[in-house]
């Protein structure tokens, strides 16, 4: 039972911490007394080089999606989750495109710059361009798989919303707290320690800077590539 509960309070209690783990729940007296200020992720993704770049043009500029698995590589069925930043330089919006069966983060774009409308214009030129006709293997006949997108609607979130609206896509929104955040950014962690969640320098980055404030217990460091890879697995970890 004590291993059971350890097991459970270091995934869902402790953000996969060991040492803030030990720290909330001793199991020896010097324990009480260790930090918890070491990174979330404990392993740095793979940086991979784009084995193609799409092209989208914004309103403000020309916008690049990096492809790192070609539709036609995919299984199909692929998800795309949004996270909409609010274009002060600080934090990025990030499209990140995920195949439900590999896990695999198969194409991404991040910005700390990107507008609204053009972030839209993204996301629907990655809608597209993952649109693929696939034959049934029992009846042969053809369909076309179209990816499910996601959407925060938290605060800024509306400015891409908008747009995607008028542009006419499908997608659904939704609304995190601050549980769900930490449910997406586990999967998340869980994804880049286990060697399948790899991509472009800034997922990297993210992985080395991330960790939590112990005073205050927010978030300290880029994390919005992991949020938007954790708004897809968490919801293929609830529909598999």
């Amino acid at each position: 039972a004590a291993s059971w509960w350890l097991c459970y309070a270091r995934d869902n209690l402790a953000a996969g911490d060991i040492v803030r783990l030990m720290r909330e729940f001793p199991q020896r007296e010097e324990h009480m007394f260790q930090m918890a200020t070491g990174r979330f992720v404990r392993k740095t993704s793979r940086v991979l080089t784009p084995v193609d770049r799409l092209r989208v043009i914004g309103v403000a500029e020309d916008w690049h999606l990096d492809i790192y698995d070609r539709p036609e590589n995919t299984t199909g069925d692929i998800l795309i989750g949004v996270d909409t930043a609010e274009n002060k330089g600080k934090d990025r919006s990030v499209v990140a495109v995920v195949d439900r069966a590999s896990r695999r983060l198969v194409a991404c774009f991040s910005s700390a710059n990107v507008m609204g409308d053009d972030l839209a214009s993204i996301v629907h030129a990655a809608w597209k361009h993952y649109s693929v006709e696939r034959a049934d293997p029992d009846t042969g006949v053809k369909k076309f798989l179209r990816p499910q997108v996601r959407i925060e609607d938290n605060t800024v979130g509306g400015i891409t919303i908008q747009p995607a609206k008028r542009i006419g896509f499908p997608f659904e929104t939704f609304n995190t707290t601050q549980d769900s955040k930490h449910l997406g950014l586990l999967e998340a962690k869980r994804a880049v320690e286990a060697g399948i969640l790899e991509g472009p320098k800034e997922l990297a980055e993210e992985c080395d800077e991330l960790h939590r404030n112990e005073a205050t217990g927010s978030w300290v460091g880029h994390k919005d590539i992991l949020m938007a890879y954790g708004f897809c697995a968490v919801k293929i970890t609830e529909s598999p």
